[in-house]
């Protein structure tokens, strides 16, 4: 809702659609330069992937603003009801019969076999675990995506990442032109959340929050109950509503790649032992 409150009070250009729309006819994400995964979009479809790699790989732009997207594979099918109704999700390639005739169709996590394709190859960033209580540091003020916000590298924006949480991991495979954003230490966990963005050959644009909450963030209205919708925090969701327009600018415009192209910057926050060491296995994936 914050989100879509924002869009929607700005007078944008905004297309309603639904996973299973995206599933059905992912051919449509031609007519738009922009896609925006929302909070906890954890379960996606063959076709939904393939569909948003190929908009990515055309040029297009994708914004994951929550975290743990893309990150298992499931399969859709009809029941007597209509097509589409019924979510497939074994979660072990052991117990799913299709393994044996159409093993890539597997309803394992991404990055597991047979399917093999983890999440970072399509977002730059891969989920790491749940119950981060953490405050957002930035660490690449000079960002496009900060412009006009008034922030400067070591600025703290108190309790962004809570629950799920992505980082970028740079032994993992993916793209190695990704900029971290905000690289923010998780209490308890050692181990990081960031905000990445990377662009490709085609000079389409990916940026991902690395938060689940974090749209969350964006709430500036008060029309929702506050346990439904938080209430805005002064000095901090203005903030980041101002990136979020910056996001919108560019993002909308086209490639975002033609106008702000990634250079690569994640080896200012990681190194050494730091850049080789690969994700942990999640504790939890709802």
């Amino acid at each position: 809702f914050p989100l879509l409150y924002h869009v929607e009070s700005l007078g944008l250009d905004l297309t309603y659609w639904t996973d299973i729309d995206l599933h059905a006819n992912p051919q449509l994400l031609g007519n738009h330069r922009c896609l925006f995964s929302l909070g906890h979009d954890e379960y996606w479809s063959s076709s939904m992937r393939t569909g948003a790699q190929f908009f990515s790989d055309g040029g297009g732009n994708l914004a994951f603003l929550g975290a743990n997207a893309c990150y298992r594979q499931i399969r859709l099918q009809p029941t007597s009801v209509g097509p589409d109704r019924l979510q497939v999700c074994y979660k072990s390639a052991a117990e799913d019969p299709i393994v044996s005739q159409d093993p890539a169709q597997t309803t394992v996590n991404w990055n597991q076999p047979p399917v093999n394709k983890p999440e970072s190859t399509l977002i730059g960033s891969t989920y790491q675990s749940v119950g981060a209580q953490a405050d957002m540091v930035v660490t690449d003020s000079s960002s496009w995506f900060f412009d006009g916000c008034g922030l400067a590298d070591g600025s703290v924006l108190p309790k962004v990442i809570v629950g799920e949480y992505d980082r970028y991991v740079p032994s993992l495979p993916g793209p190695s032109n990704v900029d971290v954003l905000a690289h923010s230490p998780i209490p308890g966990q050692a181990n990081w959340s960031d905000l990445t963005y990377y662009t490709n050959s085609a000079k389409g644009g990916v940026l991902a929050s690395g938060s689940a909450y974090f749209v969350y963030r964006l709430a500036n209205s008060v029309a929702m109950p506050p346990n439904i919708v938080p209430r805005p925090i002064p000095g901090e969701t203005d903030v980041l509503l101002r990136a979020m327009e910056n996001l919108y600018a560019h993002f909308g415009a086209g490639p975002a790649g033609a106008t702000v192209p990634s250079s690569g910057n994640w080896t200012t926050v990681y190194s050494g032992a730091a850049a080789q060491k690969r994700s942990p296995v999640p504790t939890n994936a709802a």
